[in-house]
């Protein structure tokens, strides 16, 4: 039986500790490599790179506050990324939807495989603040293509897809000026 964190477990410890909230407006290179929006009280959070995220994923967190608690965790770039710092903030939240980023990151592997290797690891540590080998279910965001504009329903989409158990992998985003009425589409193989 694999342990799940009930929404209303008691934090061990502040998970904004050292990081920078967006909403604060004094957001410099030099503060922090990680910033939040809504990060204290998520169940859920969207990840992704600071340019990508934008003001939507924030907007999403404040006009899906009825229905779900969503955060949104920002990094700068992906360069010396610091996974345990990472690790620990996303340590007792239910679910996290990795926005991957384009090929311009240049990584060799998906970022959400990364993470969810990360994670793995400082979970098996002794400070590891809930159940050894316990972490989040992670999905993952892919992009239409490189030069798509991520809009507030998709984040939503996102989200909602964490709550309720939808696939772990989907599709969002839509070409610069176009408009489509779907805001998530599944991916167009069976990937599982």
């Amino acid at each position: 039986m694999k342990f799940q964190l009930q929404p209303w477990a008691v934090r061990t410890a502040p998970r904004t500790a050292n990081l920078v909230d967006i909403s604060s407006g004094r957001h410099d290179a030099g503060d922090s490599d990680i910033s939040h929006y809504r990060l204290p009280e998520a169940d859920y959070i969207i990840l992704g790179l600071v340019r990508d995220l934008k003001f939507n994923a924030m907007y999403a967190a404040d006009r899906l506050r009825g229905e779900l608690r969503l955060g949104v965790v920002a990094l700068e770039d992906l360069r010396d990324i610091p996974y345990r710092k990472l690790a620990h903030v996303l340590s007792d939240v239910l679910a996290v939807t990795v926005l991957e980023p384009g090929n311009e990151a240049g990584l060799h592997e998906p970022f959400s495989l990364m993470l969810r290797r990360a994670l793995r690891e400082e979970s098996e540590r002794s400070d590891w603040p809930w159940t050894t080998g316990s972490i989040p279910r992670i999905y993952t965001a892919l992009r239409v293509n490189d030069g798509y504009r991520l809009r507030v329903e998709d984040v939503e989409a996102a989200a909602r897809t964490m709550k309720y158990y939808g696939p772990d992998i989907i599709w969002i985003g839509e070409e610069e000026g176009k408009s489509h009425e779907v805001v998530s589409m599944r991916p167009p193989l069976d990937v599982a």
